[in-house]
This record gives structure tokens, sequence and C-alpha cells, in this order.
């Protein structure tokens, strides 16, 4: 099976002693979302980023998700 280090972090803690990561490091490439030019979409969505940093939910988010090394300071 090939998945991102996050979800396979992810499996490795929920299935403790039943899964192994065998391989990693292959590479590495950080995910994003891109919004067409002009978008009515980019503030809100924005708006609503600093809003759950500002709240702790994005914190519990990595805490319950995956380490925090592959969280990328949003905003």
């Amino acid at each position: 099976m090939i998945i991102d280090s996050t979800s396979a972090a992810a499996y490795e803690q929920e299935f403790a002693g039943e899964l192994t990561v065998g391989i990693t490091g292959l590479s590495s490439d950080p995910l994003g979302l891109v919004f067409q030019e002009g978008s009515d979409l980019v503030d809100p969505f924005n708006e609503g980023l600093a809003m759950i940093k500002s709240n702790g939910t994005m914190d519990r988010l990595v805490i319950k998700w995956g380490p925090r090394s592959n969280v990328l300071n949003l905003v």
C-alpha cells in the first residue's frame, strides 16, 4: 500500500503491533488547496482557517490526526 506519511503515521498508531510502516522517506510532497482567481471562496476560507487556529480547533485536530511535524503553519 502506498499512502502519505501523515496517514501512515495515523494507521501505525491506530493499529500498533498489527501494522508496521516498512519503507519511509521515498518522497514528500506538500498538499494545498487551489481556488479559481477571483473566487468568492478565498476570503471565507482564510477566515475559517484563522478562526480554527485561534480557537484551538487546529491544535486539537493535529493532536488527534497527526504529528505536528507534518502540519504546516497555515495562517
